[in-house]
Parts: structure tokens; C-alpha cells; sequence
């Protein structure tokens, strides 16, 4: 999904319009977050990874479409609320602009977005479904082989084949990445997780498809597990994960979840 795609369809599905915008320059585009912010906006920033200095250095690598929040200004330092950090944060100017105006895929190009209006009241049951039949086409039927079922197979072939690549480093790295992107920048499967409480807005069938998305998910936890641990524990561990509490059923596997079609237009 393309960095845009949540802002668009929230505007679509939900009413709420946003502002947003690009810059050519960087000192327009601060300006305009400093104006913006003493108005008493809160204002979404695109930025890269790399360039924040509150992030660990194992977690900083280029990567341009990281959405984090500013909040306001304190001591000449914007104070920002990022998803990934668990306290409200601080950044130097300068290392904003770094991370707005980063080079490569994806560049965010100072992209600037925030809520113009919204709706008094909002029904949700709708949107849900949308949403979620959406999401389910883009996991079933993605055109290429790096999103959704089709991503998660073609990955799994390429951990397989590591077991002949003769240098250790390019596996570690590897397996690393693993962990980074689903553990770190990811959700770790929260996204499969969180479908269970907001499908319950769309219905029993669809609260049911979450109990199932549920199961996906508590496959998905032991691959990042496996990959962060050493040799020795990975090859002492069961292949399959561990099943769930008593009277939950054992987590799904690809197959199963790619056999879970989305729900009928």
C-alpha cells in the first residue's frame, strides 16, 4: 500500500477531509509546519527512518514511508507522537528536515496532511465492511509477488534457499530484516489481531472472518521469533508455533488463510 492510500481512503470512506501537501523547498515546508502548529494544528509528517535520531541504530535504514505526528514546538525542538515509540518524543529542526526531504523509493517530498474537517458523527459499520473486503483483495489478489499470500510464499522460499548462500553475514542481514519489518516497523500481525474487535462493527459474519484473521496472526508471531533467535535455540525450537490458550483453536496456515476468500460484493 502506497503511503498515500490510508489518508485517501479515510477521505473516501469515513468523510473526513484532509489538507495536504508537497514541497520543493525546504524552508517553506518549515515554515509552514511552524505556522500550522501555532495555529493549534496537529500535523502528520512523512519522513524516512534513517534520519530520526530518537530511533535505535539498529532500527535506522532507508526507509521513506514512516508517518509520525507533531504535535507542537518547545525550545526551538518540535515534539512528535511516532507510533513506533512508546513517549511522546522530541526532534531538532534540522533532523526533520533530514527525514522530510530524504533521497530514494518512495521519497516523501515534505509531505504534509492534516484534518481540515470532520463529521459530527460517523457510522462505521459500512466503511468496515469496505474496508475490509479491500483488504482482503489486496492480500488474495495482489498483481505481484511481494504483497499479501503471494508475498508471504515467495518469502518463504527465499529463508529456504538461505540454508545454501555461502556467506553468513548476507543471512543474518537477512533474517534481521526479517524481524525489523514485521517486529519493529510492523505490528508483529497487530494488524490481524485488531480486525477481530472492528469487524464485531460489521456484523457476526464478518465478526467472524476476524476470529479466523485472529488465527493468521498468531502464525505470523514465531517467524520473527525464529529468525531473532541464535542457531542453537532455533534448531532446540518445534517448527510449528506453539498453539493458543485452551479452547482457542491452533493458529491457521497460509493455505488456510489464503482459502478464506473476501467477503461477497
Amino acid at each position: 500500500m502506497f503511503p498515500h492510500a490510508i489518508i485517501n481512503g479515510i477521505q473516501k470512506r469515513l468523510g473526513i477531509r484532509f489538507r495536504t501537501h508537497t514541497y520543493r523547498d525546504p524552508q517553506k515546508a518549515h515554515g509552514e509546519l511552524v505556522a500550522l502548529l501555532s495555529e493549534g494544528r496537529v500535523v502528520g509528517l512523512q519522513t524516512s527512518v534513517y534520519w530520526l535520531p530518537y530511533f535505535p541504530d539498529e532500527m535506522r535504514f532507508p526507509f521513506n514511508a514512516h508517518n509520525l505526528i507533531v504535535y507542537g514546538m518547545e525550545d526551538g525542538e518540535f515534539l512528535v507522537s511516532d507510533p513506533i515509540a512508546d513517549h511522546l518524543v522530541r526532534i531538532a529542526p534540522a533532523d526533520l528536515e533530514n527525514a522530510r526531504f530524504a533521497k530514494g523509493t518512495l521519497a516523501p517530498r515534505g509531505f504534509l496532511y492534516y484534518p481540515e474537517d470532520v463529521p459530527s458523527s460517523i457510522a462505521l459499520e459500512e466503511p468496515i465492511r469496505k474496508a475490509i473486503r479491500k483488504t482482503a483483495q489486496m492480500m488474495l489478489y495482489a498483481p505481484v509477488p511481494l504483497i499479501g499470500i503471494r508475498g508471504i510464499r515467495t518469502l518463504a522460499g527465499r529463508i529456504e534457499r538461505l540454508r545454501r548462500h555461502p556467506d553468513g553475514r548476507y543471512v543474518r542481514n537477512f533474517l534481521g530484516h526479517i524481524v525489523r519489518m514485521q517486529e519493529e516497523i510492523g505490528t508483529g500481525g497487530g494488524g490481524f489481531y485488531r480486525a477481530l474487535p472492528a469487524a464485531g462493527h460489521a456484523g457476526p459474519a464478518a465478526s467472524e472472518r476476524g476470529r479466523r484473521a485472529r488465527s493468521c496472526r498468531r502464525r505470523s508471531r514465531p517467524v520473527g521469533l525464529e529468525a531473532a533467535s541464535p542457531p542453537g535455540a532455533r534448531s532446540a525450537r518445534p517448527a510449528t508455533p506453539v498453539a493458543g490458550p485452551p479452547g482457542r483453536p491452533p493458529p491457521a496456515t497460509v493455505d488456510q488463510c489464503a482459502a478464506w476468500r473476501a467477503p461477497p460484493r
